[in-house]
Parts: C-alpha cells; structure tokens; sequence
C-alpha cells in the first residue's frame, strides 16, 4: 500500500509537470503575437511622429519605401514618402510640395528666346523619326526645384516614342534656371514647355544655294 502510495504521488507529479510544460509553450505562443502587435504599434508610433521635410536617406542604414501618396492641392501638389530604416527599424516621413501657380514664375537665364535657341542646339532629331519624317510638338512638364535644378520631366503630349524621349532628355540636360518664388521665397515648381521637331525644307535648302 505504502509503494502504490509513492507511485500514484509520482505519476500524479510527472502529469502535473507534463501539463505546465505545455501551459509554458502556450503561454510563450500567445506572447509572440503579443510582442509583434507592440512592435506594430510602437512602428506606428514612430511614423506618426516621424519628421516631416527630412530628405535623403535616413542615417545609418538602408531606407526602403513603404508607401508613396499624392495629394493634389489648390495651386499645389504634395507628395510623401514614408521610409523604413533597415538598420536602425525607426520610419520616417518625408514630404515635398510643389506648387503649380506661384506668384513669379522662375525662367531660363536669358528667357524664353534664349531657353528656344538652347533646346534647338542641344536636341538631337531622332534617327527613326527622321526616316519616317515624323514632325511636330513633345509637350513636357518639369519641375524646376528652388535652387533651379531641373527633374521629374514627364510627357504631357506625346509625338513619337524616340521623339518623347529625346526630349525627355534635352530637357533634363538644362542648365540652372532663375528659381520662381512664393512669398518671397524660392519655391519648387511645375513647368511646361514644348519641344518642337521640324524637318528642314529641302527646297529652302535649294533656294538658299
């Protein structure tokens, strides 16, 4: 009776400790979820307290865009970029506003006569576009930055595909423009400029001789 005793006590024990090891593993199951929803919400706490206007890349590590959105403003455009740190885990916002209608506009050095003469020395009329004797206008929009820089050309009107991309990238070897400004301060802006490709008249060739 004494033997049955310790060993119903022992068996009773070993199913005690089966049981609390499997609780533990649950419990430890359940805390995995729990630790990501802390990390999920600390990350939106981050990116809700991000710093808006940072640019470039975040100190330290590899920046990886989570989401883009646009918001198209009166006289504005906004655009944010919501960025993670590969490195240091931390989200930031970055945001850059440009304007579609500012009180001066900015203008090529020169103005616009020099802006025609420079694009009609610098573009080259496209080898396909030439043999089909393809002509006409490339409307494109740029943006010219605060300190004049020029990115972001897009076609508005298309005339050709080598055509559309010539002038893509005439229009992105501009120099330097006059930035336009707001409130008196030099702002980023949309421009739109049409690209012109015209074939020469053989008869006015002719005539010229």
């Amino acid at each position: 009776m004494h033997k049955q005793y310790h060993f119903l006590k022992k068996r009773i024990f070993m199913m005690n400790k089966k049981q609390t090891s499997k609780l533990s593993i649950f419990k430890y199951a359940l805390l995995v979820p729990v630790i990501g929803a802390l990390v999920f919400f600390y990350g939106t706490l981050k990116l809700e307290a991000g710093t808006a206007g940072t640019t470039g890349a975040i100190p330290g590590g590899q920046t990886v865009v989570i989401r883009e959105t646009v918001k198209q403003n009166e006289g504005s455009v906004t655009y944010q970029t919501i960025m993670r740190d590969t490195v240091q885990h931390t989200l930031v916002i970055e945001e850059k506003t440009v304007f579609t209608h500012i009180e001066v506009m900015p203008s090529f050095p020169g103005g616009d006569k020099a802006m025609m003469q420079w694009l009609s020395d610098n573009l080259q009329y496209p080898k396909t576009a030439l043999e089909k004797g393809i002509e006409g206008r490339v409307i494109v929009r740029f943006i010219v930055g605060a300190d004049g820089s020029i990115s972001g050309a897009e076609i508005q009107r298309s005339l050709d595909p080598a055509c559309d991309a010539e002038a893509i990238r005439v229009v992105g070897k501009m120099p330097k423009w006059i930035p336009g400004k707001q409130g008196g301060e030099p702002v980023a802006v949309y421009y739109t400029v049409p690209i012109l490709f015209k074939l020469q008249d053989k008869n006015a060739k002719k005539k010229d001789k």
